[in-house]
């Protein structure tokens, strides 16, 4: 085990975490919870003695679904969690189900040593026509607060203990979700934590160790399992993972490996998480791949199954869904220009990507400064406008109301860059990164104010306005900066701040917008009819590739030009160059053969 790496992880979340105020009220839910679930329990039991009805007591409340849970369902009702399977249930179906799942846990309860008894009520339960959707997220949850020879067990253990496994220990250790597999993975978790307690004895007490499960899948906490996304291959694996997941970049790469599954498929479009993008898309893949294939077999029974295919694919055309997940920041290191961006970022600290819109900047910047931090958590970013100021960057004095006394006291307070270079500080092994989107649409005079100098030495101390500290940039603390060389609004930078930083154009690049449209699914004739039309308006104006980012047909390259293209380059040139717009607009509509 590298001892040292997991301890400085293990470390920052006793520090941020489990003894800050948030953490000890996370920690005391457990108690509450146990003392919840218990009274149900015995509620439950006690209407099945006198034969009264346990339906909704069973499913909304032993079950995390309307009770306050450590660890809920994520959905209002049991129909929604088992809609994610594509499963329905009826008023006797809920009856039945909600039978099934009492005796499942009141028989785990009654049998917490005797594994192959475990094993054999598990197996009973899901051979029954009621086990489809739950898994051990949901049942764990249950069995945990009764028994804690249960362990909970739900995707954030999952991912966490693959994560440490991977990283720090000789191998791999791979749960699972399944109910059907509860019981090995409770013996293998009880042995994973009889290890791991070794070096860390805080883990000993499981309350303590879900807390860190956790903090380590949120993003906005330590994040570390799921800074990097792991797809299961076989099919079974997939869909639990479509089940319990609540990431909408967990499914895209799910739909990416295994769309041309459909029971995978269907449970990733009835989870709640699912981006729209992707149910356009799959349509859109099955009418392409399948219907239009069934065109002679079915003529014979409906005689209008062209029309009535041709009639779904102008829908499709004309729902264009906007992207609801980001794609995951990601450079080629082999690539010689990205290696001396990235290494002058190393060395210089600081640099700022320019050029047009459209181009990429920001997703570089992202993917850059991922590649420096290696870590999502030490990344900040920020847009500047005109409105932007050094009391908005650095430090500024705010009002504030005593609540006792209700009067007005003013207080320095520390904001977004003075806030970043001090955790650098605190934490001089890890690298930082501040990504200032946009940053010449500010007065950046203004916004730096006396820490301008100390942007050339980061040793050099300066005094602060407001708070009068002494002050300097920690060397481990790096500056992206992006800039649109065609905003009209913007400031221009003075030279100052130009030997500052080192300057980086990035601009349209046919060979990323052949790989946008591949991606896209596009083919082949289209693409290069595109990139030929792509590189023929580079002539007059720098059109950006990332303007192609949602282009998957023709349809899509007509309402690009008629929602976006038309008004962006009337803007441009304007009425005294109104020849060049519409030499562009013949290169675009003769060059893609599209029709009014």
């Amino acid at each position: 085990m590298k001892k040292d790496e997991l301890m400085k992880i293990v470390e920052e979340f006793k520090q941020k975490y489990l003894n800050t105020e948030q953490g000890k009220k996370h920690l005391e839910a457990y108690t509450k919870e146990r003392e919840e679930v218990r009274r149900i329990f015995n509620e439950i039991k006690e209407k099945k003695e006198r034969g009264e009805d346990i339906t909704e007591l069973v499913l909304d409340y032993l079950l995390p679904i309307k009770r306050e849970s450590i660890a809920p369902a994520g959905v209002k009702t049991i129909e929604a969690y088992y809609k994610r399977s594509g499963e329905s249930l009826s008023e006797k179906d809920l009856v039945k189900l909600a039978d099934a799942v009492f005796t499942l846990i009141n028989d785990l309860v009654n049998n917490p040593d005797n594994l192959d008894r475990q094993k054999e009520i598990i197996k009973t339960f899901v051979t029954s026509p009621y086990s489809k959707g739950l898994q051990t997220g949901i049942i764990s949850s249950v069995l945990f607060f009764l028994e804690p020879k249960y362990l909970l067990i739900n995707s954030k253990t999952v991912d966490t203990v693959r994560f440490i496994s991977q990283k720090f220990m000789p191998q791999e250790i791979r749960l699972s979700t399944s109910l059907e597999e509860y019981i090995d993975n409770n013996a293998k978790l009880k042995n994973f934590l009889e290890e791991l307690s070794k070096e860390i004895p805080e883990f000993k007490d499981f309350h303590v160790f879900d807390m860190f499960c956790h903090w380590m899948c949120d993003k906005n906490l330590g994040g570390y399992a799921r800074m990097f996304i792991y797809v299961p291959h076989e099919e079974r694996e997939a869909i639990e993972v479509a089940q319990t997941t609540d990431d909408p970049k967990v499914l895209e790469e799910l739909y990416k490996q295994h769309k041309e599954k459909p029971r995978v498929v269907k449970v990733i479009v009835n989870n709640p998480y699912c981006p729209s993008n992707i149910k356009r898309d799959y349509l859109d893949y099955i009418l392409k791949n399948y219907l239009r294939a069934y065109r002679a077999r079915l003529r014979a029974y409906i005689t209008d199954w062209d029309d009535l295919l041709d009639a779904m694919e102008i829908c499709l055309e004309v729902w264009n869904p906007p992207r609801e997940v980001a794609p995951i920041p990601e450079i080629d290191l082999e690539d010689p220009r990205m290696r001396e961006i990235f290494e002058t970022l190393q060395n210089h600290k600081q640099i700022i990507l320019y050029g047009p819109p459209g181009t990429s900047k920001t997703y570089y910047a992202k993917a850059l400064a991922l590649a420096i931090a290696n870590d999502q958590n030490n990344i900040e970013f920020v847009q500047f406008h005109p409105s932007y100021s050094y009391e908005d960057f650095v430090e500024g004095i705010f009002p504030q109301v005593n609540e006792e006394t209700g009067q007005i006291t003013f207080k320095v307070e520390d904001k977004i860059f003075k806030k970043l270079c001090k955790e650098a500080e605190r934490n001089p092994d890890k690298n930082y990164v501040l990504i200032i989107d946009e940053i010449n649409r500010a007065d950046l005079s203004k916004v730096f104010g006396e820490i301008f100098s100390a942007l050339e030495y980061r040793k050099e101390v300066v005094r602060l306005l407001y708070s009068g500290e002494d002050f300097s940039i920690p060397t481990n603390l790096y500056i992206i900066g992006t800039m649109n060389t065609l905003d009209k609004s913007t400031v221009d930078i003075d030279f100052a701040l130009m030997r500052r930083f080192k300057f980086f154009e990035i601009g349209p690049d046919k060979e990323v917008l052949r790989k946008i449209l591949k991606e896209n699914g596009v083919e082949n004739d289209l693409i290069e009819k595109i990139v030929d039309v792509f590189e023929k308006i580079q002539e007059f104006y720098p059109l950006g590739h990332a303007y192609f980012k949602d282009v998957k047909s023709k349809q899509d390259l007509k309402l690009l030009w008629e929602h976006q293209l038309s008004f962006l380059l009337k803007e441009y040139f304007g009425d005294l160059k109104k020849d060049v717009y519409e030499r562009i607009k013949e290169i675009y509509w003769r060059g893609l053969e599209l029709e009014d």
